[in-house]
C-alpha cells in the first residue's frame, strides 16, 4: 500500500503502475543487472487520485523522463525490414539487427531448418534471404539455400504458392521424373502450376524462381523421358502464364521461348496433333501479349512461313488456330510489312474464305477486312486475281442455308469485292 504524498509536492510514478491504455512504448534493450525507471511527473498539486483520473482522460504525453533527462516521443512509426531485427537466443544475442552482425553459433554458419520457436525462425529467415547475409556465408563456404529452404521461407514470408509452385518444380527435375511413378506425378505438378500461374501475378513469380527455364527443358524432343502428353501440359503452362501478360512475354522472348514452340510445329518427325495445337496456342499468346515485340518474332527464322502453313493445315483445330492469330494481329496492326509482303498469306486467307467450316471463314474474313486497304496486301491480292476468289466466296456464302452461315459474312464479302474492283 503507498500512502499518497502531502498536497503541494510532486508525484513521479513508474509507468508500470499506470493503467495499460496509458502505458508507452519503450525501444530501450531490458537488462538483467540494472533496471532503469521511466517515470512520467505529474502536475504539482494534485493529490494521487486526482492525479489518476486526470490521466485517464487526458491525451497521451508527447515526453518522457529517461535518465532524468526529458525526451521526446516519436511521431511517427518507421517500419523497417527483418534484417535490422536483433535476435537473441536464451538470452544472448547472435544477431544484431543495427550492425548486421552474427555471433556465437549463429556467425554465418546457417542452420539446418527454421527451428521450433519464433527467434530460430526469424534468424533462419534472416540469414537465407538477407542479400547481405548470403554473400557472407558464400564468402565463408556455406552453400546456397536449398529448394527445401526456399519453400520453408515462402511460407515464412506469407507467399504459399510460390512454395507450392517450387515444390512442383520439385517434381520435374529428372532425377524425380526416372523415379517410380515419377512421370505421374510431373504431370500432376504440370497441371497444378497450370492452376497458379492463371493468376498473373503467379505467373510472374514462376518466371522469377526460374519456371521457365525448368519448363524449356522438358520440350527439348531429345530428351527420351519427355512424352508428348508432357509436352502438351509444358505447352499448356506455357499459354496459361502468356494470356494478357506483357511482362511474362517479355521474359520469354529473352530466354528463347519462342524457339522453343516452333520447334513444335515444324519439326521433321512432328509431335501428336494435341502437342502441336496446344504448342500454336503458346505461340499466339506470346504474339498477342506483347503487341511492340510481334515483329520481331514474326522475324525469327521459319516462324512465317511455319505459321502461313498452318493456316492450310488438315488439323481444322490447328487450321483456325491459326487463322485466328492471324486475324487477331490484322485487327491489332501488329503484322510485320513482312507478313503483308508474303503472298503466301493473301492466298491462304483467300483459300479460307471459301472453307465449308463457319470459324475458318470468320477469322479469314476479319484479316482480309483488317489487311484489304493496306498497299502492300492490295498488291499480292491483285496479283493472284483476289477479286475473282473474293466473288466466288461470296457466292458460296449466298447459296448457304441459313443455319450454316453468319449472316454477317455476305455484307462483309460484298464489301471486300467492292474494295478488290478497284484494285489495279
Amino acid at each position: 500500500c503507498i500512502s499518497p504524498p502531502p498536497l503541494g509536492t510532486s508525484l513521479a510514478l513508474p509507468i508500470a503502475e499506470q493503467t495499460t491504455a496509458h502505458r508507452l512504448p519503450f525501444s530501450q534493450p531490458r537488462h538483467t543487472s540494472h533496471t532503469t525507471h521511466h517515470c512520467i511527473a505529474m502536475t504539482e498539486g494534485a493529490s494521487a487520485s486526482s492525479a489518476s483520473g486526470k490521466m485517464a482522460n487526458a491525451p497521451p504525453a508527447r515526453t518522457v523522463m529517461h535518465n532524468n533527462k526529458e525526451e521526446k516521443l516519436p511521431t511517427e512509426v518507421k517500419e523497417q525490414s527483418t534484417e535490422k531485427t536483433s535476435v537473441y537466443h536464451a538470452g544472448k544475442l547472435v544477431y544484431d539487427g543495427a550492425t548486421g552482425e552474427f555471433f556465437g553459433d549463429g556467425e554465418g554458419n546457417g542452420v539446418a531448418g527454421p527451428g521450433n520457436t519464433l527467434n530460430e525462425m526469424l534468424k533462419w529467415s534472416i540469414q537465407n534471404s538477407n542479400p547481405e547475409a548470403l554473400r557472407q556465408r558464400a564468402a565463408q563456404g556455406a552453400a546456397a539455400p536449398s529448394r527445401i529452404d526456399q519453400e520453408i521461407l515462402d511460407h515464412i514470408l506469407g507467399q504459399p504458392t510460390v512454395a507450392k509452385m517450387r515444390e512442383c518444380l520439385g517434381k520435374l527435375e529428372a532425377e524425380q521424373m526416372r523415379k517410380l511413378e515419377g512421370r505421374e506425378s510431373a504431370l500432376s505438378a504440370l497441371e497444378e502450376l497450370e492452376y497458379y500461374v492463371e493468376d498473373i501475378d503467379n505467373a510472374n513469380d514462376f518466371a522469377k524462381i526460374g519456371g521457365v527455364q525448368v519448363l524449356l527443358q522438358l520440350l527439348d524432343q531429345s530428351a527420351q523421358t519427355i512424352d508428348d502428353d508432357m509436352r502438351e501440359a509444358v505447352c499448356g503452362v506455357f499459354s496459361a502464364c502468356l494470356q494478357n501478360n506483357p511482362k511474362f512475354a517479355k521474359a520469354s522472348l529473352a530466354l528463347g521461348v519462342a524457339p522453343s514452340l516452333l520447334s513444335l510445329l515444324d519439326a521433321a518427325a512432328p509431335p501428336a496433333p494435341a502437342v502441336r495445337r496446344k504448342a500454336l496456342l503458346a505461340l499466339s499468346s506470346l504474339l498477342r501479349a506483347s503487341p511492340e515485340d510481334t515483329p520481331l518474332m514474326l522475324g525469327l527464322p521459319s516462324m512465317l512461313p511455319t505459321l502461313i502453313a498452318q493456316c492450310s493445315s488438315a488439323d481444322l483445330k490447328l487450321r483456325r488456330r491459326a487463322l485466328f492469330l492471324f486475324a487477331a494481329l490484322a485487327n491489332a496492326g501488329t503484322l510485320s510489312s513482312e507478313a503483308l509482303a508474303d503472298s503466301a498469306l493473301s492466298a491462304a486467307l483467300l483459300e479460307s474464305a471459301l472453307s465449308d467450316d463457319e470459324d475458318v471463314r470468320e477469322s479469314s474474313l476479319q484479316a482480309l477486312t483488317a489487311l484489304l486497304p493496306l498497299g502492300e496486301f492490295k498488291a499480292h491480292l491483285s496479283s493472284i486475281d483476289g477479286q475473282g476468289q473474293l466473288r466466288a466466296a461470296l457466292d458460296a456464302e449466298l447459296g448457304r442455308a441459313s443455319e450454316e452461315t453468319n449472316p454477317e459474312h455476305a455484307p462483309m464479302l460484298r464489301k471486300l469485292v467492292a474494295e478488290a474492283s478497284q484494285m489495279p
